[in-house]
């Protein structure tokens, strides 16, 4: 190197000396907000005293958002476990409707509290699944009817139904805790879609029927058409379908969290007052249940207390297992949806043993399977939630209507719960097909039709694995007319004249 080099390198090395560049600052997404331990340790700097108050400011304004918020949430969960509660513990099993609101709200403090604070999607409001709402609502009569055929009191009935819905639970959450713990989730987006829509459109179609026997009553559904005609139910699903409605048109108005708790109370307090002045004549038959109160549900309990007729579980086991991959499906389906909405890439290994870990915590307490509440989730991120300490506010209200003992069953009338399922039921089969038919692709729409028939027909399992099936088939398919597969050429067949 010659002098004018050395020269201009000695140059350069002081200038940076004398004029260093600034350190680098974190973005805003990754800056961690000041907590009161952060300003403790800046007493020393003249500025301190400004920082606590800008501190306590801050904590103040996060305090008032996470507690209305909460508020706000758990008016709303109430409503779903209302609704969730009464599509399985109809007809028959009206009886269990009790300790079936308080399986759901035990769900939902134990799913929520787990789920919210490890998570990597945040905000979350994890609870019972709606898609697995729809699917125990078939595992329940296979459950208690052979019982109930061999003259085994109802109670004891309810019991195995109740204890049904806990083995699931375990049973989902061990296999969602072994797929995560041995980091197969990636494969698991690798399911066709059509079959993914065809699936949660099947399970929408069940949670809309479910309303329908909410209102008509039966354990096994509306066996005759007549039955939709006879004594009240003409005016009972009236009433139905326009609060279904007027709901719906009031989330697509008003996108704020307070419209579904505000529009389901408020329309259920006004029926039930129209009901109590006899307005609609009798209102027998317009209440899921005549018992008061919440019966707690313990399965340990359960199992000391009553004689269980395990024999049921093997002939039940298809409806058992169709719960768990319904529940494996939706979960992988919300997670999806979820980072494609926030931009985001979750861990879905470790969501997956998150949620199983909680399963088998709520399970074992009392609750259900644990999912991803979606409606929930958006109000939400949509709410002035502002820290972690909203789901502790979520939880501690819905604790609180447990250990109240609020009377529930007496309050919300069934064309209330009925339309709200119905809502709940259109969006699900709504939004499965919305992608397909955007796409235009006349196979993949016919395919998807095709598989919700299935699984409405022979079963969510048949359904699966022939629509597994004939999706791969498809794709093999539609890969073979890409033009750069379907004119492929080695050089066995033809040799190029240059090496």
């Amino acid at each position: 190197m010659n002098l004018e080099g050395c020269n201009r390198l000695r140059n350069r090395a002081k200038c940076l000396d004398e004029d260093p560049l600034p350190p680098r600052q974190p973005s805003i997404s990754k800056q961690v907000p000041m907590t009161f331990e952060s300003v403790a340790d800046e007493q020393a700097s003249p500025d301190a005293p400004k920082n606590l108050v800008n501190a306590a400011k801050i904590a103040s304004r996060n305090l008032v958002g996470d507690l209305f918020a909460g508020a706000v949430i758990a008016a709303s969960n109430i409503a779903l476990a209302v609704s969730f509660a009464a599509a399985i513990f109809q007809g028959e099993l009206a009886q269990g409707f009790t300790s079936g609101v308080w399986i759901m709200l035990m769900s939902m403090i134990v799913v929520g509290l787990i789920v919210g604070f490890l998570t990597t999607l945040q905000p979350i409001a994890g609870g019972p699944d709606t898609a697995v709402i729809a699917v125990v609502g078939l595992m329940a009569p296979a459950v208690a009817v052979p019982l109930l055929d061999v003259g085994i009191p109802k109670a004891d009935a309810l019991v195995h139904v109740m204890l049904g819905i806990t083995l699931v639970a375990i049973a989902s959450g061990l296999t969602l805790f072994l797929i995560g713990l041995l980091r197969l989730g990636q494969s698991l987006r690798f399911v066709p879609y059509p079959l993914i829509a065809g699936f949660l459109a099947a399970t929408g179609i069940l949670l809309t029927t479910s309303s329908l026997k909410i209102v008509v009553g039966g354990l096994s559904g509306i066996s005759e058409l007549s039955t939709l005609w006879s004594g009240d139910n003409p005016l009972k699903l009236a009433v139905m379908l326009a609060f279904a409605v007027l709901l719906g048109a009031a989330r697509i108005a008003i996108r704020s969290p307070l419209v579904t708790p505000l529009a389901f109370f408020g329309f259920a307090a006004a029926l039930h007052a129209a009901l109590q002045a006899g307005h609609f004549g009798d209102h027998e038959g317009w209440y899921v249940s005549e018992m008061h109160g919440l019966e707690p549900w313990l399965p340990l309990a359960a199992l000391r207390e009553t004689q269980i007729d395990w024999s049921v579980y093997v002939w039940a086991l298809p409806e058992l297992a169709t719960c768990v991959i319904v529940g494996l499906i939706s979960l992988i389906v919300r997670i999806s949806t979820f980072e494609s909405s926030r931009m985001a890439a979750a861990d879905i290994n470790h969501e997956l043993r998150i949620y199983g870990a909680a399963s088998l915590v709520s399970g074992l307490s009392g609750g259900m399977t644990g999912g991803i509440l979606f409606s929930t989730s958006k109000f939400l991120a949509d709410s002035s939630a502002r820290t972690r300490f909203s789901y502790i506010v979520i939880a501690a209200f819905l604790a609180l209507i447990i250990f109240a003992n609020v009377d529930l069953s007496r309050f919300v009338p069934t064309p209330i719960l009925g339309g709200f399922l119905l809502l709940l039921g259109y969006a699900m089969t709504a939004e499965a097909l919305k992608v397909t038919l955007r796409q235009r692709a006349i196979l993949e729409v016919l395919l998807t039709i095709g598989i919700m028939v299935l699984c409405l027909w022979f079963g969510f399992i048949a359904g699966v694995v022939a629509g597994f099936i004939a999706a791969c088939l498809l794709f093999a398919f539609n890969c073979a007319r890409i033009g750069a597969i379907r004119r492929h050429s080695t050089r066995s067949f033809l040799a190029g004249a240059t090496e």
